[in-house]
């Protein structure tokens, strides 16, 4: 997404939409959380 881990959060670029979402979240201090699983079909 940014290419780095090191940038600061307030540098982050915010050209589109998805990094805005993302930089904003993570300025929130909130955390990504990983689920698996599947749809019966």
């Amino acid at each position: 997404m940014f290419r780095t881990l090191t940038t600061p959060l307030d540098r982050l670029p915010r050209r589109t939409v998805l990094q805005r979402v993302v930089a904003d979240h993570l300025n929130a201090d909130r955390h990504w959380h990983w689920r698996r699983g599947r749809f019966p079909i």
